[in-house]
């Protein structure tokens, strides 16, 4: 009990310390609205990177949470809000690739004759989705 009361005032003591080197800076190059949105953020922040900490150590079977896991927690905030675009274009690439397998399917299984700008197209769906695809996977 007595380690978990220090380690709540050492946290304690860093949030004042923020609060401390945000509020001797001065509000000069911010309106007011805008210097309380930042130490909202601040805090907002030290909240999130404290927490994915303990969970990476915890996810790691560590007593104490170490310096890297706190490097990863902050990596894995900061790519977190990356992760929308690569998102989009995971999806985006999986459906130009579900339109290429289904017209492929479709000219197999009919047997007919199909025009060159149907045949381009598909082949353009297919190339894009796969470009798409890569884009995610290699951001992840």
């Amino acid at each position: 009990m007595i380690n978990q009361t220090s380690d709540t005032n050492e946290l304690n003591e860093a949030i004042n310390e923020a609060n401390n080197t945000l509020n001797s800076l001065g509000t000069s190059p911010f309106t007011n609205r805008a210097y309380e949105s930042l130490k909202e953020k601040i805090a907002t922040y030290i909240g999130q990177i404290i927490t994915e900490s303990i969970r990476i150590s915890k996810r790691h079977k560590a007593d104490l949470v170490s310096q890297s896991h706190i490097e990863t927690a902050s990596d894995n905030l900061i790519s977190k809000k990356r992760s929308k675009l690569n998102y989009l274009s995971g999806t985006l690439g999986g459906i130009f690739l579900g339109a290429t397998v289904s017209n492929i399917f479709g000219m197999l299984v009919l047997n007919q004759a199909f025009n060159t700008s149907g045949i381009i197209i598909t082949i353009a769906l297919g190339i894009i989705g796969a470009f798409l695809i890569a884009i995610n996977v290699n951001n992840e």
